[in-house]
This record gives C-alpha cells, structure tokens and sequence, in this order.
C-alpha cells in the first residue's frame, strides 16, 4: 500500500481550496509508505508544495504533520508505524472499543483487501467527525488477482446519495495522473478493459447518523403520484456527462491542464538548460520557421508543446522566433519543474508522458528533439502518411553539430528540401555514423551499430535497427512511455506491420541530429573492424532486452537516402545485397534463438510476430535458398571440372 504521486497532487488541490483549514488529526486504513518510492513523492511533494522542506519527510506521516495534521494514527494488521492492530471485517467501537474521531479518513488501496465490504465502509464513516472529509483511491478495473474487489465510481455516488456525503471530487487514476470523471471518459480515451483504473473519491461527512446500506442508484425507486418511478439524484448509471463537483469539476492534474487540447496535430518538444534552448532557438526552431514545414495544416489543428522549467519557458517566451511560431501554429509552454536535475533520458521521457496524458483516439502525436535539423517535406510527409497509418518512423544521420550550426547559421540554409539536406550532411557526417558504414576505409566500428549503412559519394543505402517513431496515431489511449520515445510504445497502437510508415527516401524528405563531435554514446569506435566484429556488435545490440521489441522488425526495411535518379544503378544493387547480408543475419541470429524477454517479460519473438511482415520472411528465406541454390551449382561446376581434368589426364 502506499500514497502515490497522484494522491500528494490531490493533496494539493485540498489544500488549496482550505479543506485542510482548521484541522489536525488524520487515520489512515493500512500503514502507508510513499509510492513508488520516496525520491518521487519528494519531487512532487517539492512541486506541489514549494514551501515544505522534503529532507524532513521520508513517511506520510510526515507529510501530514507538514500540512498541519499533526496527529496521527493509522490501522494495519501488520502493527508497522504504530498500527492499530485492528481487523476492518469487524466493527471497530464494540470490538476493539476504538471510537475516536478524526478530521481526516484515508483508505488508499486498502478496503479491496478485507472480505467484508459493509463492515469496513461502516468504519470510515464512524472515523470521520461531522464536517470531516473521507478519502477513496480504490482499484476500478484490471488489476487482476490484486484483491477480492474493484469498484465502479456508481458505487461511490450511491454511497454518497444514503448517506448524505457531500462528493467533493471524484477521478479516474491512470499512472500517477487524475482524470475527472464522466460516464463515457473511458470509451472516449480508448482505455481498454484490461488497464489497470483507480477511482478517486473525496466526500465531506455532513452529519451524525447510523451508516446506510446504498442502493445501486440504477434500481431505486420511490412511489410518486402513486407509481413507482426511479430517483434521478441517486446513483450514477448514464448520469455524469459533465463533472462539476467542487475539485473535480475546478482542478485538473497540471500535465492533463497542460496537455488539453483540440488540435489534432500535437508536437511535443522537451528542451531543458540554457545550451539546448539556444540551439533549440538558433537552429532548430529557426529551421521549422523558414522552411515552413510546420505549416502543414490549418494552425488551429495544430498544436506546438514545448516542455521545459520555468527559466526555459521565460527564455523561450522572450525570444523572437517562438513569438514568430505562435502565428504559424498554436503554442503552448509547459513549465515542468518538478522534472528539474532528473537525467536528461527520464526528463525527455516525462515530458511527452506530460503531452500524453489527455491523448484521444486518432490524436497524431509528433515526437520531437531539439537537436534535429528536417527538410521541408517531413511534416507533409508524416500528414500524408498518418491518414492510413498508425506509426510513422524516422531514421536520421547524425552531423557535427558544431560545424554543422556554423554553416547552417553563416549561410542561412535553413530551407532546404531532402536532397539539399543531404548533401549538407554529407559535408558534416559525424563519426558515428561513418562508425556504421560498412565500406568505410579505415573499417571504423561502434560497438552496438544503430544503422547498417552503406556509403556511396551522393548518400547511403541501408537498415536502421533503431528508427524514432516520430509521428503516432492514437489507436489505443496513450499508455506510458517508459523509455526515451519508447521502441514498445509503437505497438500498442499497431495491429501489424502494414500499420507502419517509413520515412525510406529522399522523397520523404530527411532528418538530421545534430551531435557533439566528442559523442560515442558511451562506447568505443573501433578501427580495423571486419564483417565478424560488425555481426558481433550486431549481435550484442539486439540482446539488450529493452533494444529488441521493434528493431527486428525495422532491420527488415530498407532505406535510400540517395538522390532521384540512382534505382538502377548496379552498384546500388551490390550495396543493397551487402547491407541485406548483414540484416538478414541479425534476423536469422534472433529467429533461432527466440531469446531475450521485453520489458514485461514477453520474448521477442512472440512480441514481434504480430508486427513482421510474412513476405520480409519470405523474401528472407527466398534469399538465402538463392544464396544455398547457388553455391550448389558452384561445387557441382567444381567437381565435374575436376572430374573432366583427371579424365583428360
């Protein structure tokens, strides 16, 4: 059991609104910690209370002393953080003669667990004091095995109607987010029977009477005007379509306050720290701007989500470009604080969880960083591609970003089509990137290639094992991402792979990253390196368990960044069939072995096969029975050759 980040935001909306006022006493069922650890309720607790000092909370406990509840007590059968040692199937005044009052009742995750559900509910309501207010976070639906019950909010209103609570809130929790409740959230947020929902509830217990029994408010009737007729204020069945309760109905959680809106078209950019703004600003936005490229749609279907710190959001304001972006698309800062002196993957990746978390089926999310530099097309492209697909991926080549920004800058190239784009990069390839060619001249190697590239003097043929899913359909409503742009999170919005879009050409336009000179991602660039180091590395990329859920699957598609013209070169074929060697053998290597589990402890294999192409597999296999077919003919030529001389002899 504990007290999640959502709990301490809803512990903010509270207080805020003087509910605390006045009162000093709190009893919690079950003997909390903090969820899901300590360091993530400090950041939020130091977010939604920048006056508290957190080096003194390490129990909620704590936290409720710092808000003014300085007297606690708490029930658990486990006696841990002085428990009352109490059973909630018995009632607690005749069996344990406990009839204390208190201003504050908290039963966050705890009543699903105890049979009797009457008994237990019959406590709260004698634990809070008249004027008092109760606090529900209970499961709702999923969580399968986690306990004997889920609750559906009706429960809760009905409660409340027998009586006689005044509802100040009631929210769905998903993650450590809050959502007002409304009958149809669900349907319309594409959440899926199997996701794991809390349902919050916040009454204020306005008198002293014996607990009432609740009738499900879809089966109450009274006699009226002689007939049975139901009573509308009782229960919720069809009845909430606007939810206007006093917290609910005021406060939303600040990510979901963030985030709505009704663009269609959401971009979402993290960019934190002072460097990372001005290349943002000088190069990046200044780029979009001039080439146009996010004028891909009318402005009011799009919108542009930067997210950053307070400092970012007064630098980006003040600036003249994001003024100059605010005509072109509708904008919007968000001020993530809380994120501060987080590593910089988990700040990029809370950042698009922030522009998430009101997500609504058939949404186009676009994933940005402020470090990539696009041609003109891109964002057409993605518009055009995203009107019959779920996923758009984009694989990009990596410049050096200091020489790179000085032309760019210098000259003014900031409108530039895919083939100007490319012929820019070539001049700043960085070393990663000759690092992943496999006909560079000094053998240069990283140790897990991102990309199996062959280089030619105009561009490059290849495989990209890791693609950004830039663009994303909502299909399902959005689940967290877990890791930078999450390579799982393509496929919970995907049915197969004919749902997903390549960016695979010139024509699609270009992405670059622009990336410091020193930058190795951690690891060594080799030189001398052959075909069996490249393999090995290779090999050792896609066992890493977060690496192999959607790689696979991009390996098998190929990639020219080349200009028009160049299909029926024969050296673009010979390139091809060497990049084809190298891919073919990572995907055979994963096939045989069907090892390394994702992130949930599913195989690769099994997570993959709704997302492979059977025809990539048939071309894989075609493939090398032309290589086996071939190799056959030649030591059968070998042998009747030798056959023939030694007759001739």
């Amino acid at each position: 059991m504990g007290i999640g980040v959502q709990a301490l935001e809803l512990m903010k909306f509270i207080e805020e609104d003087g509910y605390l006022r006045g009162r000093r006493s709190v009893i919690e069922l079950g003997s909390q910690e903090f969820a899901p650890n300590l360091p993530a309720a400090h950041a939020a607790i130091r977010s939604y209370f920048p006056s508290i000092n957190v080096d003194t909370i390490t129990k909620p406990r704590d936290f409720y002393a710092a808000l003014g509840l300085t007297e606690y007590e708490c029930i658990d059968l486990d006696g841990a953080n002085d428990a009352h040692v109490f059973d909630l199937n018995k009632p607690l005044d005749t069996t344990y003669h406990f009839t204390k009052t208190f201003d504050l009742v908290t039963n966050h995750g705890t009543t699903e667990h105890a049979f009797d559900q009457f008994r237990c509910f019959e406590n709260v309501h004698k634990l809070a004091k008249v004027g008092g207010l109760i606090i529900h976070a209970l499961p709702s639906q999923g969580y399968q095995n986690h306990s004997f019950f889920n609750y559906h909010p009706s429960f809760f209103l009905d409660t409340a109607a027998a009586n006689d609570y005044d509802v100040l809130g009631l929210y769905y929790n998903i993650g450590e987010e809050l959502y007002p409740y409304t009958d149809q959230f669900l349907a319309e947020n594409g959440v899926a029977a199997i996701e794991n929902v809390a349902v919050f509830a916040i009454y204020r217990k306005t008198k002293y009477t014996a607990f009432v029994t609740p009738f499900d408010g879809r089966y109450y009737f009274e006699l009226r005007d002689g007939e049975y007729s139901p009573r509308a204020d009782v229960g919720s069945h069809s009845r909430v379509e606007v939810n206007s309760l006093p917290l609910s109905g005021r406060h939303y959680s600040q990510a979901t306050a963030a985030a709505r809106s009704s663009a269609r078209y959401k971009i979402v950019l993290p960019v934190w720290g002072r460097d990372f703004i001005g290349q943002f600003v000088e190069i990046a936005l200044r780029n979009q701007l001039q080439s146009q490229c996010i004028a891909f749609d009318e402005r009011s279907n799009i919108e542009y989500m930067v997210v950053t710190d307070s400092e970012g959001s007064k630098l980006l304001a003040a600036s003249r470009e994001f003024r100059e972006l605010s005509k072109i698309v509708k904008t919007r800062l968000v001020a993530a604080d809380s994120l501060a002196g987080r590593p910089a993957y988990e700040r990029l990746t809370e950042s698009y969880n922030i522009a998430l978390r009101e997500a609504k089926v058939d949404d186009v999310y676009i994933f940005l960083t402020s470090d990539c530099f696009f041609s003109r097309e891109v964002f057409h492209e993605i518009k055009r591609l995203t009107q019959t697909k779920r996923v758009v991926l984009a694989p990009a080549l990596r410049v050096v970003e200091e020489s790179f920004g000085a032309e760019v800058g210098s000259a003014g190239l900031f409108d530039l089509s895919g083939p100007e784009v490319l012929e820019l990069a070539l001049r700043h390839e960085h070393q990663l990137t000759r690092a992943f060619t496999i006909n560079n001249p000094k053998g240069l190697a990283h140790r897990f290639p991102a990309q199996i590239l062959w280089r030619f003097e105009n561009g490059y043929v290849g495989r990209w094992t890791v693609m950004h899913p830039i663009a994303i359909r909502i299909a399902n409503r959005a689940s967290r991402i877990t890791a930078t742009i999450d390579w799982k999170f393509p496929l919970n919005h995907i049915k197969g792979w004919s749902d997903v879009a390549v960016l695979d050409s010139i024509a699609s336009g270009l992405i670059v990253t622009l990336t410091p000179m020193e930058y190795t991602q951690g690891e060594p660039i080799r030189t001398g390196a052959g075909r069996r180091r490249r393999l090995a590395g290779l090999k050792d990329w896609v066992n890493i368990p977060w690496a192999l859920n959607f790689h696979l699957t991009q390996v098998s598609h190929p990639v020219r960044l080349l200009p028009a013209g160049s299909v029926g070169d024969p050296d673009l074929a010979a390139a091809e069939r060497a990049v084809a060697g190298f891919a073919d053998s990572l995907v055979k290597y994963a096939h045989k072995r069907k090892v390394t589990s994702g992130p949930q402890g599913e195989t690769t294999y099994d997570l993959l096969q709704p997302a492979l192409d059977k025809r990539e597999r048939y071309r894989f296999y075609a493939y090398h029975m032309q290589r086996a077919l071939a190799n056959l003919r030649k030591s059968i030529r070998g042998k009747v050759v030798s056959i023939a001389r030694r007759a001739i002899r």
